[in-house]
């Protein structure tokens, strides 16, 4: 899964909103929730636990997020922040 990312050229920031998921041979973009923010940088790690992905943080041009959205990679929920 790839969870957003940002435009590198220097001097300009643009944070996206758009992530992937990948079964072996497609990319396929996944909606987002309407409260995740295109943002840059953010840390993602799998929870065997609860068998879902878990994701924090980021930043936009304008804000550093510290958030945590749990999901398994097509749904997802804010759980703090």
């Amino acid at each position: 899964m790839v969870l957003g990312t940002h435009c590198t050229t220097p001097g300009l920031y643009l944070p996206f909103d758009r992530s992937y998921t990948f079964d072996g041979n497609t990319w396929t973009s996944v909606q987002m929730p309407a409260a995740w923010n295109g943002r840059g940088p953010s840390a993602m790690a799998w929870d065997p636990a609860a068998g879902m992905l878990m994701t924090w943080g980021g930043s936009s041009d304008k804000e550093q997020y510290t958030d945590t959205w749990y999901g398994d990679g097509v749904t997802w929920r804010k759980v703090a922040g």
